[in-house]
């Protein structure tokens, strides 16, 4: 059995504020777990300089160590260069598994000829929080 909430919040008093239909505002609600693009094409490169920027911005309000900063910022310079390289006109929207895979491959350890796993999962957890961070800003509809 649902539970019902009541309110008392007048909706057309608050669809007037907002400047909306109380249809618009219903739609809203409807789709509340559907996100929207924000309509402009955003490229890869770009979103990958936005991104680093914030996790500097959280290294600075203690939210990030000095090793995490320092990993970050290796993974996403070999990132950048890869994406300048190979695919300079990729958008966010079109990052694929293939790619960083094809990034995965070309890319070698100091003391190995191979990346190790827990380097590899490090670096897809990094892909996995761009694209997560993407989402957040709306340049993409999937997290």
């Amino acid at each position: 059995m649902p539970i019902k909430i009541q309110t008392t919040v007048n909706y057309e008093e608050l669809c007037n504020e907002l400047g909306i239909t109380l249809e618009e505002l219903l739609l809203l609600v409807k789709n509340k777990d559907k996100h929207q693009l924000n309509g402009i094409k955003t490229s890869a490169v770009k979103v990958i300089n936005e991104y680093r920027d914030n996790v500097k911005l959280l290294h600075t309000l203690n939210r990030r160590s000095n090793e995490t900063i320092k990993t970050y910022e290796n993974f996403i310079k070999r990132l950048k260069l890869f994406l300048e390289d190979s695919y300079p006109e990729l958008l966010i929207t079109e990052i694929s598994e293939d790619i960083v895979y094809e990034l995965l491959k070309k890319s070698t350890a100091r003391k190995n000829k191979l990346l190790s796993v827990n380097t590899i999962n490090k670096y897809l957890a990094i892909v996995r929080s761009i694209l997560s961070f993407a989402f957040t800003k709306g340049y993409t509809e999937k997290e």
